[in-house]
């Protein structure tokens, strides 16, 4: 219980691997019962940053000022955003799904240094077809869609 109580992050899996190196086996589900009785509860980290009210209120109307423009005007807008690459280690912007991709395709390099994340982040948004940012900005009505659907709160986008 100590453990638990001084570091909240500690998994039931670290309790197992602590008990077993100290030789007593029990399994993740006892080990769960157990806090449970002692009225510690498990939780999990939010998949998404929470909202703001300010930041709801400005998401809705940008989505009912914007929903019923055309994808010709989409087409012209330059998308901006900055992102963090970690070296070792969402919102309705349609950059943000190139960010991903670009990751997930450097990360396939396992760059050692900054000069050859560098290189292979270059590299490899040079590879990201246009057709994938063509099909971002058409499908970004169904961003608005469901922004205006949620009331301006976290959608799946």
């Amino acid at each position: 219980m100590r453990t638990v109580r001084n570091q909240p992050r500690t998994t039931r899996e670290d309790l197992v691997n602590d008990l077993k190196a100290a030789g007593t086996i029990v399994t993740k589900k006892t080990i769960g019962n157990t806090l449970g009785r002692e009225g510690l509860k498990s939780c999990s980290a939010c998949k998404f940053p929470l909202l703001k009210i300010a930041h709801i209120h400005a998401r809705l109307k940008f989505a009912n000022e914007h929903l019923n423009e055309s994808e010709d005007n989409w087409v012209k807008v330059l998308w901006s955003d900055e992102t963090k690459i970690e070296l070792f280690g969402i919102n309705s912007n349609p950059i943000e799904n190139l960010w991903r991709e670009l990751k997930v395709r450097v990360a396939k390099h396992q760059p050692r240094n900054l000069n050859d994340l560098e290189k292979i982040c270059k590299e490899e948004w040079d590879k990201i077809p246009p057709e994938m940012c063509a099909n971002l900005v058409a499908n970004y009505k169904k961003h608005l869609t469901s922004v205006i659907a949620n009331k301006g709160f976290a959608t799946k986008y």
